[in-house]
C-alpha cells in the first residue's frame, strides 16, 4: 500500500511538469554565462521529494560554440521498490540582468533495476514552460539560490533550489549510498568517460547547505577505488577504513578516449 501512495505521488509530480506549447515564446536570449559557472558542477538541494531513497541532484553545463550554453539538471534516486531513476531537465542557460536563468526545453526519465545495469529511457516530454532562475547569495560565494518571478510561475512548485559548487576537478560526483557489501555508489555526469577502473577518488565531506552561515571547508576523509563504471554511476570500494563522505573527486588528468567512449 505504501508503494502505491509513493507511486501516486510521483504520478501527480510528473503531471505537474507537463504542459503543451511554449508559454514564453518571443523572449530574447540572455547573455552568455561566465566561464567560472559553465566549468563548475553544482550539488543541488531540492525540498521536493522525487525519490524516497538516496535522492541527490546535480547541475552541469556544456558549451556549444560561441553562443549557446546547455544545462542539465538531474535528480537521481531510487523509487519505493529500489529501482534506480534519473529525472532530467535539459535546456539553455543564460545570464539575464545578473540572474542565472535555466530555460528548460526537454525533460526525461531514465531508469534501471540494478546499479551495474545501463540506463534505459522510460519517458520524455516537452517542458518549455519550466524556467528556473538562480541568484548568487553573495558576490564571489559561488552559491546560488532560487529567485521567483513571472517566468518561474510554472516551476515554483519544486521549491527553493540551492546550488553549491563542488571542487573544480577532472571528475566531481556525489556519493549516493553504500551497499550491503560495503561498495559505494558515486554519481556524476560523464563518470564512465572521465574515469577508468582502478583509478582512485578523493572522498570528501562537503558542506551542501551553508545557508545563513559561512561554508565549512571541505574535509578529505579517505580514498575510494573505482571498481566498475556503469554509465554515470561508479561502483567503488574504500581503500582503508570507511569514513563519512558525501562527494568524490578525481584530480588526475583526463584519460584519453577509448574506442568505447
Amino acid at each position: 500500500m505504501k508503494a502505491f501512495w509513493f507511486s501516486l505521488q510521483f504520478f501527480f509530480l510528473l503531471a505537474a511538469c507537463k504542459a503543451y506549447g511554449p508559454p514564453f515564446a518571443g523572449i530574447a536570449a540572455g547573455d552568455r554565462i561566465p566561464d567560472s559557472i559553465a566549468a563548475t558542477t553544482y550539488a543541488i538541494s531540492i525540498p521536493q521529494t522525487f525519490y524516497r531513497i538516496s535522492q541527490k541532484a546535480e547541475l552541469t553545463f556544456e558549451r556549444s560554440g560561441p553562443t549557446w550554453t546547455y544545462f542539465d539538471l538531474r535528480i537521481v534516486g531510487q523509487n519505493p521498490i529500489a529501482s534506480i531513476r534519473v529525472h532530467s531537465y535539459e535546456g539553455k542557460a543564460f545570464m539575464t540582468d545578473g540572474v542565472l536563468e535555466l530555460r528548460t526545453e526537454k525533460c526525461y526519465e531514465r531508469g534501471k533495476k540494478d546499479w551495474e545495469d545501463r540506463l534505459t529511457p522510460l519517458d520524455g516530454w516537452d517542458c518549455e514552460h519550466l524556467w528556473f532562475q538562480l541568484v548568487e547569495l553573495a558576490p564571489g560565494s559561488g552559491i546560488f539560490q532560487s529567485a521567483r518571478s513571472d517566468r518561474t510561475q510554472y516551476s515554483d512548485w519544486i521549491g527553493s533550489i540551492t546550488a553549491v559548487p563542488l571542487s573544480r576537478a577532472t571528475f566531481s560526483g556525489q556519493i549516493l549510498t553504500t551497499l550491503p557489501d560495503q561498495s559505494v555508489i558515486v554519481y556524476g555526469k560523464n563518470a564512465g568517460r572521465l574515469l577508468r577502473d582502478g583509478m582512485t577518488l578523493e572522498a570528501r565531506e562537503v558542506d551542501l547547505l551553508p545557508l545563513g552561515r559561512p561554508a565549512k571547508k571541505d574535509q578529505t576523509t579517505g580514498t575510494l577505488k573505482v571498481i566498475s563504471r556503469p554509465g554515470d554511476f561508479i561502483v567503488a570500494q574504500w581503500e582503508g577504513t570507511p569514513a563519512p563522505a558525501n562527494a568524490a573527486f578525481s584530480f588526475a588528468p583526463r584519460p584519453a578516449k577509448s574506442m568505447f567512449d
